[in-house]
């Protein structure tokens, strides 16, 4: 009896591990056309993600993993499409600000210096001559505590300022405006 039933478990047990690789070759055989194919449109997506927009998922895989492929590179194209635009608009505004001969500066919702054209450098280069000294950034590009701290004051309350200076024996007019405030900029992310 005992005997018989401990044979009969051990050919069960056989019969069960020498299936186990055909049946693990089966399932993978199963499996690995549908997880490939979505492993790969993923690690597309995670590099496009990162920045790389000439990556493609592939559009032959079969059902969902296709479409899935397909859809990731449209919006891929049109998002690389979207950038480049703005490149080209951002340099032409940047152009166009250079040019001016009137001086513009713009500062981040934190006051940190995003853009100084040349006409405002020029203002100020004659009080620039200790700028190397200064810890604060900002002094180096515009030499003068009053400025920043309308600056600082605009930021902050998004209120604008306008007033005169006197600069090289000419008075010049400053006004300062925010474009969006520090709590709108960073309700919409904007730098």
């Amino acid at each position: 009896g005992s005997h018989t039933l401990l044979c009969a478990l051990l050919s069960v047990l056989g019969g069960i591990l020498a299936a186990l690789p055909a049946a693990y070759l089966g399932v993978k055989k199963i499996l690995l056309p549908v997880v490939s194919p979505i492993e790969e449109v993923r690690d597309v997506a995670l590099g496009v993600a990162g920045g790389n927009m000439n990556l493609r998922a592939s559009e032959m895989a079969p059902g969902e993993a296709g479409i899935l492929g397909k859809a990731l590179n449209d919006v891929t194209i049109r998002l690389s499409a979207s950038m480049y635009d703005l490149i080209v608009e951002r340099n032409r505004l940047q152009q166009m600000i250079d040019g001016l001969s009137e001086g513009v500066l713009a500062v981040n919702a934190s006051g940190e210096i995003t853009h100084a054209n040349p006409a405002l450098e020029n203002m100020f280069a004659s009080r620039r001559a200790a700028a190397s000294e200064w810890t604060d950034l900002r002094m180096r590009v515009v030499p003068d505590n009053s400025v920043w701290e309308a600056f600082d004051k605009v930021v902050a309350t998004g209120e604008p300022i306008s007033y005169s200076m006197e600069i090289r024996g000419m008075s010049i007019m400053l006004n300062i405006c925010c474009l969006a405030t520090a709590a709108e900029a960073a309700d919409d992310n904007v730098p």
